[in-house]
């Protein structure tokens, strides 16, 4: 009775392109109001607390006869900021390295990159008297180091009979924990010569500040556009090394300039903050919810939430047993963890289900 219409193939191919851009929009604008909210309720709470209004003139209208106005400039602004661009570092080195290796479980802390970079700082100050806030080119090594190291070993693994997919996973953990009871040896060395990095190895922002965001913002940034730049030849060489190079993607450099980046992003945030873990494991996951993976999207995405989790993180540092402050790394490392076993279940449960 009813004649049944369809839609023009050309309108149903414009809906279907359009439609995932409105999620990621949407995706986008959600995260930023919760953002938003984090960042205000961040720097309102405290040993004083500060409305938002006064929030907003300091920002806006800063007097420097007003104390307020110094308390949040100075102090819960530079904190607040630190988090959200170590956060949003970590989550799109996470995203990048789970992207190129087609891992789920791949991250810059469990490629051992972390425990490197900061057994290399500790070299850097005991043996060259570096200071702890020169120390970002050891860092970098160090990363370097661990990450080649973890590849190498996961190059001879893959000769055995063990899942593909663990090799990498086995050889970061391995490398990690190398590194980590080298640290642990060095700093039993001279106690006293390390007594200012204890909160630092253990990941804390509370150092941190505008200054220390002026050293690393050009090589972050620098890292940030060469990983969106490098991001259609990750998506070509999802389908397979044979197929990216038919397809005239150089994979050899396209795989080596994203490590580098994922590196120096890494290094970047143990200089200044110490080893955060679980952010950019947990970020990629999340940014998956929303948006495919292909594309630079899922980057944008995960840098947001990143930036988010580790905000939170601090928040919930700060305030969960006020007037002491934990260390933000203990935090983020909970709630990263919290939330990978929750994604876990539920991916198992639809496993199931299908």
């Amino acid at each position: 009775m009813f004649q049944r219409i369809s839609l023009p193939s050309t309108l149903s191919r414009s809906l279907l392109r359009v439609l995932p851009s409105y999620r990621f929009v949407g995706a986008v604008f959600l995260l930023t109001l919760m953002l938003l909210l984090v960042a205000l309720t961040h720097i309102s709470i405290g040993a004083r607390p500060i409305a938002w209004e006064d929030i907003f003139q300091a920002i806006f209208a800063f007097d420097s006869q007003q104390f307020v106005h110094h308390i949040v400039i100075k102090q819960r602004l530079p904190r607040l900021v630190v988090a959200m661009a170590c956060g949003a570092m970590l989550g799109l080195a996470g995203f990048s390295a789970q992207k190129m290796f087609q891992n789920p479980l791949v991250s810059s802390s469990t490629l051992g990159v972390s425990s490197g970079a900061v057994f290399f700082s500790l070299c850097a100050i005991y043996f060259f008297n570096v200071s702890e806030n020169d120390i970002f080119i050891p860092a970098f090594i160090g990363a370097a180091v661990a990450g080649l190291f973890t590849l190498s070993m996961t190059e001879m693994m893959n000769r055995s009979s063990i899942s593909k997919n663990l090799h990498i996973v086995l050889a970061g953990s391995l490398v990690s924990m190398l590194f980590s009871s080298l640290s642990s040896f060095l700093m039993q060395l001279d106690p006293l010569r390390f007594a200012n990095v204890q909160d630092w190895l253990l990941g804390d922002i509370s150092p941190a500040d505008f200054t220390d965001l002026s050293r690393i913002y050009p090589l972050a940034l620098l890292a940030i556009g060469v990983l969106l730049s490098q991001g259609r030849s990750l998506d070509v060489m999802i389908m397979g090394e044979k197929q990216a190079r038919s397809a005239g993607v150089n994979v050899t450099r396209t795989r080596n300039i994203t490590l580098l980046c994922i590196f120096l992003l890494a290094s970047l945030v143990v200089s200044i903050v110490g080893p955060i873990g679980f952010i950019g494991l947990v970020v990629p996951h999340i940014s998956k919810l929303f948006v495919s993976e292909v594309g630079n999207k899922g980057a944008w995405l995960s840098m947001l939430i990143g930036g988010l989790l580790l905000s939170l993180s601090d928040l919930i540092a700060r305030i969960v047993i006020a007037p002491k402050v934990l260390i933000v790394g203990g935090v983020s490392a909970s709630i990263g963890s919290i939330c990978f076993l929750c994604l876990l279940y539920f991916l198992v449960r639809d496993k199931r289900a299908s």
